[in-house]
């Protein structure tokens, strides 16, 4: 089994983000849910993370600006998008911000926990 991580979820959707930290604490991360990009701790070292899980479309500050955002301040997080903008351009823009995995909605958990684990094996090796 792979090391746990510690993992924020990034999500506005109440149920969606309830039913992700489940999933993913059941698999043995820390996993912490927030609803917006302003939750998201400022300073890297006050609480450990190791991968961020961010929809894009968010109330206030969007995914594409937290993703860069946090990409700056600790360059080795891992951070997977998950979010229903499906066009080109939108997922290069993820990229660009900073992601290391693009999945668009729908959503399999299991095609989450994959992503989880493929990146896990190199921030936590």
């Amino acid at each position: 089994m792979p090391s746990p991580l510690n993992i924020v979820v990034v999500e506005d959707h109440d149920a969606l983000r309830d039913v992700t930290v489940e999933a993913l604490s059941q698999r043995g991360h820390h996993v912490r849910g927030v609803d917006c990009a302003e939750a998201v701790p400022e300073d890297p070292g006050a609480v450990p993370i190791d991968l961020m899980v961010i929809d894009l479309n968010l109330p206030g500050e969007d995914g594409i600006s937290l993703a860069a955002r946090i990409r700056a301040a600790q360059p080795d997080i891992g951070i997977i998008m998950v979010t229903a903008r499906n066009q080109l351009k939108e997922r290069l823009a993820g990229y660009e911000s900073g992601a290391d995995i693009y999945l668009t909605k729908p959503t399999s958990i299991d095609e989450l926990v994959a992503a989880i684990t493929a990146l896990g094996r190199r921030i936590k090796p």
